[in-house]
């Protein structure tokens, strides 16, 4: 979407296109024909069909309870109901592993009948859409519609073709058709009509809801393609259990039961095909999160001519983890460092996964910041669509205030500036404006709250910045009560100063500007940390927080003080008491000097926050080299729930980009890596978390970023005399 008319500058010929009928809720549908007599390319028919000519068993359906189902479900329970008298078993079998807030008994008692029985939903059949990537556009290929050759890219063309040719051989013409029908945006939205695309942009979220099938195509086959299906086959009809021991007096035991035994990393052909699968440039695309996650669970993924069900690459993507977890023990240095490499070939799939299982479990949308947060991993032509494309997966009330324009006057900062605003009245909280805040090359055109979706993701944030905070409640249960400000840059907020920053400790990220794929272990002499006051702490040891009268709010017990130190570290985010969170982190052997070591990233994020700040003075005479490990403890050398742990860690990579921070009242915090001595906290009405915030004069200030502060992130800092007062944030 997006660029698309303009990238192919006049190589590019389309249909001949109608206006669709709003009235009538139309959409446009490619028909498959069987191609003319020796020749290789497909042929469709544009129909125009409306999505609210309903046959009368769907009317009803939709009349009698389905109308209320979530989106994500409806079809699904319909395809249930239509099967029922010819496969009686697998109807109940699908039936009963349907959430039970889906299994409506009184729905399915009502659409019993025989007229239910192979019935298509609408009087002209049914359709699948297809999700797929552009490709490169100077790339072309022939296709026919209405008896018109038609350029598309190849990928599309080859996407078409071996989509059309599985699918007759499966002999599926969708229940009643006189043909394949399938929604391509390409071909089915007018690509030159402006005015069209940006109505059709909203509708999206429909079609893709609506469709029977997704088909997912992700490229041509590679040469174990058919094993590698035949083993996702396999694997969509296994039993995956994993039983995890959670007595506290025994180490925790988790094992995988699957009817295959070998499913696990070392079989090559299903792991390098996972790895295949998930390098593929398809699943970087922006577009896909909502025509994924909108998808039922009929979404069929293909590779040439063979394929797998998308719930089944999910469950494999995860078994990859479980793997990892479970196997990580037993290998050896190197073997370690290469199948990280290989996990994090396929991480940006995280975001993706998250949205669907959330939305899968929840039968709800997303939370808007999970939402965002995984566009910042995809790729787009048009910047503009880091807000357009995910609209369909967005509260109603918020799409209402979305409007997309793909007009060449309405610019990005326009784009990003209004939705902000939108998103800051609809919701009343301030959740969003801090992501990805704290970058150095952001648009300096844009107010510091609000986010510039369009830097690439190296250099950004933790891509789930937000998401890490779902439980925090820095301020209490209050809420933003939006203020039109005379300056539309200006957003005018009610809080209170909670502290300042007392030393900031060094940063983990690397000093030197080699590529962000580039392991070499970093030898550049890092900046030194500093104190508010511009001492070198590092250098001058006499300078401590002990000496100096200071002291934490975290007691002087060394246990105490460990907790509280590897708690604010993780940010918060291990799921368990703050001793076995500091044990587990004593355990993990983040210093082992090996050239192994370092080519693991998060191994080298952690070597260099040791190295770079262990003589900064923590408390009295403590310095940061008595809350770390000894150095001896071999790589990977970890009981099985430690290892499990370590996954969790590796996903999060929660040093990169931010620093670790002491304020004056004797909190520990971590802070973006943009902080300065002179920044300060403030509890924000309507923000779930505390940010730093930078003065400018007037009670004015540029937002830095969020700050994880150990201890008032469930809003301990929030009194009933608290004093609010109001800010601006330019």
């Amino acid at each position: 979407m997006g660029q698309i008319a303009s990238s192919f500058s006049g190589e590019y010929r389309f249909p001949v296109y109608r206006p669709l009928d709003v009235g009538r809720n139309e959409i446009r549908l490619l028909t498959a024909r069987s191609p003319s007599t020796g020749k290789d390319v497909v042929e469709y028919n544009l129909d125009y069909v409306s999505l609210d000519d309903y046959t009368p068993a769907y009317a009803k359906f939709l009349s009698q309870g389905g109308r209320e189902l979530p989106t994500f479900f409806r079809s699904i329970v319909w395809e249930n109901l239509t099967i029922r008298h010819e496969y009686p078993e697998m109807a109940d079998e699908m039936w009963k592993g349907m959430p039970p807030s889906i299994r409506n008994e009184s729905l399915r008692q009502a659409c019993s009948g025989e007229e239910f029985s192979g019935a298509n939903r609408w009087m002209w059949g049914d359709f699948a859409a297809l999700s797929y990537e552009w490709g490169n556009p100077k790339s072309l290929s022939k296709i026919v519609v209405d008896d018109i050759g038609v350029s598309v890219t190849r990928n599309l063309a080859d996407a078409l073709k071996h989509i059309q040719r599985v699918c007759r051989s499966r002999s599926e013409n969708f229940r009643g058709s006189d043909g394949q029908r399938i929604w391509v945006d390409a071909l089915c939205i007018n690509q030159l009509d402006i005015a069209e695309r940006n109505l059709q942009v909203k509708r999206m979220n429909q079609i893709y809801s609506d469709a029977g099938r997704v088909f997912i195509w992700t490229g041509l086959a590679w040469e174990t393609a058919k094993e590698f299906s035949d083993i996702m086959s396999y694997l969509a009809t296994s039993a995956l259990e994993i039983n995890l021991d959670v007595e506290r007096e025994q180490p925790r035991e988790a094992k995988t039961v699957t009817k295959w035994s070998q499913l696990t990393l070392e079989n090559v052909i299903w792991r390098d095909g996972m790895r295949n699968l998930m390098a593929r440039t398809y699943f970087s695309r922006l577009w896909i999160i909502q025509e994924i996650v909108l998808a039922n669970s009929t979404a069929e993924v293909f590779f040439g001519d063979f394929s797998c069900t998308l719930t089944t690459v999910l469950t494999g993507y995860d078994l990859i983890k479980l793997s990892f977890s479970l196997f990580a023990k037993n290998l050896s240095p190197a073997e370690a460092a290469s199948m990280l490499a290989d996990y994090s070939n396929i991480s940006s799939l995280m975001g993706l996964v998250r949205v669907r299982y959330e939305r899968f479990d929840s039968q709800r949308l997303p939370p808007l910041a999970t939402l965002m947060a995984a566009g910042r991993l995809a790729k787009q032509l048009d910047p503009r669509d880091k807000v357009y494309a995910l609209v369909g997966l967005m509260e109603p009330g918020l799409q209402d205030h979305v409007h997309p324009d793909y007009d060449p006057s309405a610019t990005l900062e326009q784009v990003y500036h209004q939705f902000i605003v939108s998103v800051v009245q609809y919701t009343k909280h301030l959740d969003l404006i801090y992501q990805g805040a704290a970058n150095p090359i952001r648009n300096q055109s844009l107010p510091t709250w609000v986010p510039d979706w369009s830097i690439p993701l190296r250099y950004t944030d933790d891509p789930g910045d937000c998401c890490f905070y779902a439980n925090s409640r820095a301020s209490g249960d209050t809420v933003h009560d939006f203020i039109q400000a005379e300056e539309p840059t200006h957003l005018i907020c009610k809080a209170f100063k909670f502290d300042e920053l007392y030393s900031l400790a060094c940063s983990s990220s690397p000093w030197t500007d080699h590529d962000e794929h580039d392991c070499h272990p970093c030898t550049v002499k890092p900046p030194t940390p500093k104190t508010t006051n511009g001492k070198d702490l590092a250098l001058d040891s006499t300078l401590t927080l002990g000496s100096s009268g200071h002291t934490t709010v975290y007691g002087e017990d060394v246990n105490d003080m460990l907790s509280a130190f590897w708690s604010t570290i993780s940010m918060g985010y291990m799921p368990r008491s703050e001793n076995e969170v500091a044990a587990f982190f004593q355990s993990v052997p983040w210093f082992n000097r090996s050239e192994d070591a370092q080519k693991v990233d998060f191994f080298s994020i952690m070597d260099r926050f040791q190295q770079c700040n262990k003589e900064i003075f923590i408390a009295g005479n403590r310095n940061m080299a008595s809350l770390f490990p000894p150095l001896s403890l071999p790589l990977l050398h970890l009981e099985v729930d430690s290892a499990a742990y370590f996954v969790a860690c590796l996903d999060m990579s929660l040093l990169r980009n931010r620093k670790f921070v002491t304020t004056k009242k004797g909190y520990f915090g971590m802070a973006p890596l943009m902080a300065e001595p002179t920044d300060e906290i403030f509890v924000v009405a309507g923000c779930t978390v505390p940010l730093l915030l930078r003065p400018v004069g007037n009670e004015r200030y540029h937002l830095v970023g969020e700050c994880y502060v150990q201890g008032i992130m469930e809003g301990e800092a929030v009194k009933d005399d608290s004093e609010w007062d109001r800010i601006t944030l330019v």
